[in-house]
Order: structure tokens, then C-alpha cells, then sequence
């Protein structure tokens, strides 16, 4: 990372991604733009690739893809050289003897420090790809001469307490699907509602209980639930909300404190102040809470219920309704696995 940054000193920042790596780069634009004084612009890689401009301002792209092989993040790759604009490949695995496809193209290579996770649905490394991206933002903020070593140091502190803290959020996540796990068992349609850059969090969380539940699962930013989206909440419809005390907080506490009431399938990952304190609500006592890196832990409960939800209603991961579309819509080279 330090080289991509030694030569360059950007002006924009791109992130081209697909599925949860997108997720990933949403939940981190914030933090980017923060800590770097750069607009960062999330764009998904087909889009990119077919219908973004290339601004002048453009000199350095993020390409993300967990696995590598990720075709519309490949072209955006190519588009990108195409260009002359620096491309960090930011991906899984770099250790193995053949390196993926990305890592092959990229400028730059950024390894995300999982390892090969095999199943579909990714959790590990999303949370893997969120924090080296980062730490990617600390360390341009660093050679940018945009944060002092006195705040280089405590943001660093704040993500590696964070870190160490996972376990407990781990299990604590674990108690309260299980003190639940009657309720959410029956779940069939399920909205999930959170703001600023936990909006990411909603999205994410949503997208591990579909893949794996297979159910409706929909993610609103809250304000944009509240212009409609509401409207399609019945007693039959199940609300996660994702609710840090950060900004946003206090346009999402009165919700779910009006909403506990009246739907008994409505449930808080973050304390909510006023309401009812039941089993519904996983309170925030278990998170560390630092406003920077609480996209690293508030996604960890809904990727446990995503889970145990699946367990509890005997889903199988790989048998799909649709199992030709692969063959005809391609998104993964030759080389997936």
C-alpha cells in the first residue's frame, strides 16, 4: 500500500467491487473519505466498466474481489489500465503458489489476510476486506501528511480493539439468536434498516440472510424506510435494526421504540434508550462502540442470524431453483476454484 501512495499523491479514489466486496468498499467510503480528505466514489464493476467516465481526476482504483475471479471486476481492471490510472487488486489468498487473476493484473496487490474461505456466502472476509481497506485509509492519510501520529496511532488502537473484541460480540450474538430462535425460526419476509455507514451493515446483513435463508430480506437507510417503505411493514414482517449511537441514532431509537410496541417481530442489534429492554434487543454493552470501526462489528450478529436461521429452517446452501443461470451468465472465470 505504502508504494501505491510513495509516487501519488491522488485526488480521487475509486472503489469497483461486486456483491459483498461492494458492501465491504460502502461500508468503508466514509472512513476513506475521512481520514484522507479524498472523495472516494463506490461504483459496482459492470457499471463501471459500461457506463462510468473516467475523470482526469481519477489516479488510483481499488478493484476488490474476495475470491479474484470475479469477471466485471477483471474488466473493470482492464478499463482502468486502459486508462493509465493505477489499480490496487485488493483480495484473498496472495500466499498460494498461483495467484489469482486480480492479484495478477493489479499494479498493486493488498491481501485481505484470510485465507481461502470456502463457503458461498462470505462473512470472514468481509469483515477482513472492511478493515484492510481501513487500514489502506490510514496509511494514505499517513503518507498524505492528513493525520498526525497522534491519531494515526489511536485509530489504530480503536480497530485493534475492536478486533479483540469480536469474540465476545461472537458469542453474545450467539445467546440472543438463541433466546430468540423460536420467533425468528418462522420468519419468511424481513426488512433490515440502518444509517450512515452501517447503511452498508443493513445491506450486507440482508444479503447473508437471503443467500442463505432464502427468504425476503430488504435493507433501507432509514430515512428512505420512512419515505414509503414502512408502509409494507404487517404483523407478519420481521425489522432488524442496526442501531450504533452515532448520527442517525436518534432518527432510529424513536422508530423502534414505536415499532416494538405494535410488532412483536421487531429487533435491535444496539440498546435503544426508552424502549422495552426484552430479549429483542442485543445491547450495545457487548460492542466497543468506536465510531470509525463499528461497521467491523455491528454486521457480525446478523451474519450469526444468517446462520442459525438457516440451521433452524433445514435449508440446503447448494441446491438452487435456478441452477442454469451459471451457465449462461457468467460471473466467475474459469478458474473459480
Amino acid at each position: 500500500m505504502t508504494e501505491a501512495v510513495r509516487g501519488i499523491k491522488p485526488k480521487r479514489l475509486i472503489f469497483v467491487a461486486s456483491g459483498t466486496s461492494y458492501n465491504a468498499a460502502l461500508a468503508v467510503r466514509y472512513f476513506m473519505e475521512k481520514v484522507t480528505h479524498l472523495p472516494v466514489s463506490v461504483v459496482p464493476a459492470y457499471n463501471f466498466t459500461n457506463y462510468e467516465s473516467i475523470h482526469e481526476s481519477t489516479d488510483l482504483i481499488f478493484a476488490i474481489s474476495q475470491e479474484g475471479e470475479s469477471t466485471n471486476t477483471i474488466d473493470a481492471i482492464t478499463k482502468a489500465q486502459e486508462y493509465h490510472i493505477p489499480v490496487v487488486s485488493v483480495t484473498e489468498n496472495l500466499y498460494n503458489k498461483k495467484r489469482n487473476t486480480i492479484a495478477q493484473m493489479g499494479n498493486y496487490v493488498l491481501d485481505i489476510l484470510c485465507g481461502k474461505e470456502e463457503v458461498g456466502p462470505k462473512t470472514k472476509g468481509y469483515v477482513a476486506t472492511v478493515l484492510t481497506l481501513q487500514m489502506a485509509a490510514l496509511e494514505i492519510s499517513r503518507k498524505t501528511a492528513q493525520l498526525s501520529e497522534v491519531e494515526y496511532e489511536r485509530l489504530k488502537k480503536e480497530a485493534r480493539d475492536t478486533v479483540e473484541n469480536l469474540p465476545q460480540v461472537i458469542d453474545a450474538s450467539i445467546e440472543w439468536f438463541h433466546a430468540n430462535e423460536r420467533d425468528l425460526a418462522k420468519a419468511e419476509s424481513s426488512i433490515v434498516v440502518g444509517y450512515g455507514a452501517n447503511f452498508a451493515t443493513a445491506i450486507e446483513g440482508g444479503l447473508k440472510a437471503l443467500e442463505t435463508v432464502r427468504y425476503p430480506f430488504l435493507s433501507f437507510e432509514v430515512e428512505e424506510f420512512l419515505h414509503g417503505p414502512l408502509a409494507m411493514v404487517r404483523s407478519n414482517v420481521y425489522s432488524f435494526f442496526i442501531s450504533p449511537e452515532s448520527r442517525g441514532y436518534e432518527r432510529i431509537n424513536p422508530l423502534y421504540t414505536t415499532m416494538q410496541v405494535q410488532n412483536k417481530h421487531c429487533y435491535s442489534i444496539g440498546s435503544q434508550k426508552g424502549a422495552i429492554d426484552d430479549k429483542r434487543i442485543l445491547s450495545s454493552e457487548h460492542f466497543m462502540n468506536y465510531e470509525g470501526f463499528t461497521v467491523l462489528e455491528y454486521i457480525v450478529p446478523m451474519q450469526v442470524l444468517a446462520y442459525f436461521m438457516y440451521k433452524a429452517k433445514d435449508q440446503e446452501l447448494y441446491i438452487r431453483e435456478y441452477p442454469k443461470t451459471k451457465d449462461v451468465l457468467k460471473t466467475k472465470t474459469e478458474n473459480f476454484r
